[in-house]
């Protein structure tokens, strides 16, 4: 990225608490090498909490509030994923709203992960082909794109790869750890998925569970670290 000339141009990355720290550090680091000019916009002033594989992660402050951020000031917008983090935007109208913006206009959105889910509260992916982590795809309540699978450009299928592969700091023993404590939030430490019924998919309920003990932890994690793995 280094080679790259970004000189001038400002790019928007909009995030939330819960965010996954390397899917917001990491780009950002390339975008300033080349030569971007980066604002961390969030729906508060002050902080932002970080998402670190298992267990919260840094805090970073806050360069923007959405309240006073122009789409027409930024020539690109970042979104990285997490679970809490994009879950979370794509229920604020404002937040949907800048994100629409940057499609509206004709501007470059990149987006990580989960990142996808406010691309759908949009509206936008409708005839795009997206890039996501596979719950991506089935979260949202309207899948208007279609949702390939990996963390590159223009592949499509199945993106089950392990977190080690995504993540080059986290090794394969600490992929397995992360995958055993997926399964232990899901059945709640039984190892037997209790029956599921009245949703219309099955990994959907994964997913919604997940989610659920992830709020639960958002909420006590201001005292205490949260140890579960929740993406």
């Amino acid at each position: 990225m280094e080679s790259e000339n970004l000189n001038g141009l400002k790019v928007g990355i909009l995030v939330t608490d819960g965010f996954e720290q390397v899917e917001m550090t990491e780009p950002r680091k390339a975008l300033d090498a080349a030569g971007a000019e980066t604002r961390l916009v969030l729906p508060k002033d002050g902080q932002v909490k970080a998402w670190n594989f298992t267990e919260w992660g840094d805090t970073f402050p806050v360069d923007m509030p959405l309240d006073g951020a122009q789409p027409e000031e930024f020539d690109a917008i970042l979104l990285p994923g997490g679970v809490i983090n994009p879950d979370k935007l794509r229920a604020l109208p404002a937040a949907v709203a800048f994100v629409k913006a940057f499609f509206d206009a004709g501007k470059p959105v990149a987006s990580i992960c989960h990142g996808p889910w406010t691309i759908i509260e949009a509206g936008a992916a409708r005839g795009r082909r997206l890039t996501s982590w596979p719950v991506a795809e089935e979260r949202p309540r309207e899948r208007r794109g279609r949702v390939g699978g990996s963390a590159g450009r223009g592949r499509s299928g199945s993106c089950h790869e392990p977190q080690a592969r995504r993540h080059p700091g986290l090794q394969p023993g600490g992929d397995r750890a992360v995958r055993r404590r997926r399964r232990a939030i899901a059945t709640g430490g039984s190892g037997v998925r209790p029956p599921e019924r009245d949703l219309p998919t099955q990994p959907a309920l994964r997913s919604t569970r997940l989610l659920r003990e992830e709020e639960r932890a958002w909420s006590g994690a201001r005292s205490a670290p949260c140890r579960a793995t929740l993406r």
